[in-house]
């Protein structure tokens, strides 16, 4: 491993160039008018502040292989291509801490990372108005991206303003402005539930705030979102505008927000005893705890909203089910069956009388219960 420490340099044209592993400090630079700012094609840790990679022609950074760096109070502006590539000919990946830094005004991605896993953790910093994505990645499987953005702001890009693609995603980012992008944030997993989205404000992202693209559901709850998205929730309006899931695609997973919920809807836990009747309408799983006991009269009519779990647990994030870890007692009549529903029923099943167990170990009992369902699943 090498080392080279620069302090208060202004790079003429030919840049700073490594063809080894290497580490580089800049403290207080200036890189200017390049080619690339740095070009680095082995492995590379580079630790700056105060410093400025500007108006270079091509790439503000440029590391071949695993790139490791840690910037404060830095500058990366005005770039011809990425502010800051990494990876860009091997999987080894990248691992980004910003502190006060500017990654603006790029001609390509503020921040990109081409293959590999990608970690940034970035404070009080900007990725803004760059002509591509604020943070983006080339699109390969097999590897997990933490975006971990704190106080940050997102605004402005010509493309997505964060690009969260992976086999597994974690988006622990609070505090943070995104708007005014094509779209605010994208996110695509394999299957793998998205959280930490939390706090935020997205508004005026010209297609959409905040999109799912992959199969497995995102929680978002605690956001800040800009119109239509309030008036359309005050409304009643399951399909969102601004922000896509499965009720655009069913191919793709739930965006879990805060949605009004009507009377009479459950989700959520049973840890006591509790009795259904009438109409009830399941908006999430509902989970009878061991200390729990569900009885549902005869008569009753159960009906599960498809489109979406609202607690986005249990075996399939994206469906609602009754999970029974204590007892649950369904008998209905001959003159007044047990009706279990969802909407847009079309086909009906009539379910064994007898004993059923649930996740639980006490035995169940049903008897005089039909389930009407449709081509989505329930459960």
């Amino acid at each position: 491993m090498t080392s080279d420490q620069s302090r208060g340099c202004r790079q003429a044209p030919g840049c700073i160039q490594g063809s080894r592993d290497g580490k580089l400090t800049l403290e207080g630079c200036r890189l200017l008018r390049n080619s690339q700012g740095i070009e680095w094609v082995r492995d590379l840790i580079l630790t700056g502040s105060g410093s400025v990679i500007s108006s270079n022609t091509q790439y503000g950074v440029l590391v071949q292989r695993k790139f490791d760096l840690t910037l404060t109070g830095c500058e990366v502006r005005g770039n011809g291509a990425d502010g800051l590539r990494g990876s860009h000919g091997d999987w080894s990946g990248t691992v980004a801490n910003l502190e006060d830094c500017t990654i603006e005004g790029n001609g390509g991605d503020g921040l990109h990372n081409r293959y590999g896993n990608l970690t940034v953790r970035a404070n009080g910093s900007s990725f803004s108005a760059n002509q591509s994505k604020g943070i983006g990645m080339g699109h390969s499987w097999g590897y997990t991206t933490v975006l971990a953005l704190t106080n940050c702001v997102v605004v402005g890009n010509s493309g997505v303003g964060l690009d969260a693609y992976g086999t597994t995603v974690e988006l622990p980012t609070t505090g943070t402005l995104i708007a005014s992008n094509q779209v605010g944030i994208a996110i695509q997993t394999q299957g793998a539930k998205v959280e930490g989205l939390s706090g935020n404000q997205l508004f005026g992202n010209r297609e959409f705030d905040l999109a799912n693209y992959g199969p497995g559901a995102v929680v978002a709850l605690g956001n800040t979102w800009g119109e239509p998205t309030p008036a359309e929730l005050a409304a009643g309006q399951f399909k969102l505008t601004k922000i896509r899931d499965s009720s655009h695609d069913v191919a793709v997973g739930q965006v879990l927000i805060e949605r009004p919920l009507p009377p009479g809807t459950k989700q959520g836990e049973i840890s006591g005893s509790e009795t259904w009747s009438g109409t009830i309408t399941m908006v999430g799983d509902v989970t009878v705890k061991p200390t729990g006991s569900l009885t549902i009269l005869p008569g009753t009519r159960i009906e599960a909203d498809w489109r979406s779990d609202g607690v986005a647990g249990g075996t399939n994030q994206n469906r609602i089910e009754l999970i029974v870890q204590g007892a649950l007692s369904a008998e209905g009549t001959e003159g007044a069956p047990i009706v279990f529903t969802v909407f847009r029923a079309t086909r009906r099943k009539t379910l064994a009388a007898g004993t059923a167990r649930g996740c639980g170990c006490q035995p169940q009992q049903v008897s005089c219960a039909t389930a009407w369902w449709s081509t989505a699943r329930w459960g």
